[in-house]
């Protein structure tokens, strides 16, 4: 009788924690825009779509990502020059090199630029406004206006410490960048069994 009772908690603990490791992994994959907002986005709304004829989509929410080329402040707005990127399901935007073209999300009141940066990736939703004109290069281009709503800066990986190595840094069972033989066995050598 002991050994059932003993088993049968070993259950109940390994199911609470399978849980918890369920609903951690959850939380952890959220999508960055909210259920509601993407409810109401037109799934025909892509950039070439728009790019032909704006005013169709004018007033309608659209999801769009991509990495930042320049943010720029105004008094009481902030612009971001997006090139395109497609967005995965989860609304973190594709690492290729395929775009549709550029775009500009407006954000009401100022947003740091040194944080949102060029090169960094972002995700945003939110009122189409029109289009505006730019440049790239010497080229005239419309780029699609979106009055974002919500919007996601992605964490930025490229600037790991001790170069872009994988976290929690381990080379071995007596390397790495803080163990007492110094990074990668520099100091002592090889372990006897190499």
């Amino acid at each position: 009788m002991s050994f059932l009772s003993k088993k049968t908690r070993v259950y109940k603990k390994s199911a609470s924690v399978l849980c918890f490791v369920l609903v951690a992994i959850m939380t952890g994959c959220a999508h960055p825009i909210s259920e509601d907002l993407r409810k109401s986005i037109d799934p025909n709304a892509s950039l070439p779509v728009i790019k032909q004829n704006p005013n169709q989509f004018t007033d309608q929410n659209v999801m769009f990502g991509g990495v930042i080329v320049a943010t720029r402040n105004f008094p009481d707005k902030t612009e971001i020059e997006v090139i395109q990127k497609s967005l995965d399901s989860f609304g973190y935007p594709s690492r290729g090199d395929e775009t549709e073209g550029r775009f500009v999300f407006v954000k009401q009141g100022f947003l740091e630029p040194e944080i949102y940066s060029k090169g960094r990736y972002v995700t945003g939703a939110g009122k189409l406004a029109g289009t505006q004109s730019g440049k790239i290069d010497n080229t005239e281009m419309q780029f699609p206006v979106i009055e974002v709503a919500e919007l996601r800066l992605w964490e930025d990986y490229s600037k790991a410490p001790y170069g872009n190595y994988s976290y929690p840094y381990y080379y071995g069972p007596y390397g790495g960048p803080f163990s007492p033989y110094g990074r990668g066995f520099r100091r002592f050598g090889y372990p006897y069994w190499w």
